[in-house]
């Protein structure tokens, strides 16, 4: 036996029996904590001053980005930028980009109980006007979305904008604020060569080893606090149609699939919608003309299950 294998016994040992109290620690830390804290003073100066060797920046301990450390791009750590939180919100807001008309109906009837509620608060001089104005303009807003949408997005991108490292970072926050999805399913889609998964996967370990945090499970998959996070083949979806608990489907670069392997990917998908409600994201470059992207663009806002 070599040196560097007698290393490499040493080592797994080492981080087999220190890998279960360093993931404890860190999901102590992350328990709780937002996925990014958006307004910030801290996080805008850190942006600003990002790449300034004299102004060294202190571990923050404010949100899951900053404990697990940010998204780095040509070794360069990098925020969360705000078109990002656009897909953020289309995710976690029910009514943003999510709107539709009101029929007659609900036009009088909520005419109605505008009408009553500023009637009522005229009489009752403990009623606060404007906090009842503004909680009757969210109920309205509320009501006037399309609820088949809620938690699923459709994104065009550009290459390289990091829409892909944005998402299994979001997959990673909700497996570990809480409790709440733990012995969940989340599925990772990607193209039809299995590098791809084991990609994906990687680069959600990733986010742990500097944390002392290694994995010893199968390439495609990982256990995060209860959650498994596999990444499946676009040729190879049989073993995700059985699921159950399906909590998040993230399809990445969807519009590159052959053509049969597209339908199918949405085939499984949208059977997911009424049976487990998971958050559903598909993600791709625009690819050939007549791809799924395209089909999907051009399907009316009203009936499709995705919203962009």
């Amino acid at each position: 036996m070599t040196a560097k294998e007698v290393q490499d016994i040493v080592i797994d040992k080492y981080q087999q029996e220190h890998g279960a109290e360093n993931m404890e620690k860190l999901l102590k830390k992350l328990r709780g904590r937002p996925f990014w804290v958006w307004s910030n003073r801290e996080h805008r100066y850190a942006m600003k001053s990002l790449g300034r060797p004299d102004i060294p920046h202190a571990p923050k301990q404010c949100c899951s980005t900053c404990i697990l450390g940010w998204p780095k791009k040509n070794g360069e750590s990098r925020p969360i930028y705000k078109f990002q939180r656009q897909i953020y919100k289309a995710l976690f807001d029910d009514v943003y980009l999510n709107k539709r008309s009101w029929t007659s109906e609900e036009f009088e009837e909520l005419r109605r109980e505008q009408i009553e509620l500023e009637e009522q608060a005229r009489k009752d001089k403990h009623m606060n006007v404007e906090v009842t104005k503004n909680n009757f303009l969210k109920r309205r807003q509320e009501r006037l979305t399309y609820s088949f949408k809620n938690k699923h997005v459709w994104i065009k991108k550009s290459t390289g904008i990091g829409a892909t490292e944005f998402l299994i970072r979001i997959m990673v926050w909700l497996a570990t604020r809480d409790n709440q999805l733990s012995g969940t399913n989340m599925c990772v889609v990607t193209g039809a060569r299995i590098e791809l998964a084991i990609g994906i996967i990687q680069r959600i370990r990733k986010l742990f080893e500097p944390h002392g945090i290694f994995f010893d499970s199968k390439q495609t998959t990982v256990n995060i606090n209860g959650v498994n996070i596999t990444a499946y083949p676009s040729d190879h979806l049989d073993a995700m149609r059985s699921l159950t608990d399906v909590s998040f489907i993230l399809s990445d670069e969807s519009d590159f699939y052959s053509k049969s392997e597209q339908q199918n990917v949405r085939d499984v998908i949208e059977r997911y919608i009424g049976k487990t409600d998971p958050y559903i994201c598909l993600v791709s470059t625009p690819n050939a003309p007549g791809g799924l992207f395209e089909q999907i663009e051009k399907e009316p806002f009203e009936t499709c299950f995705l919203f962009w």
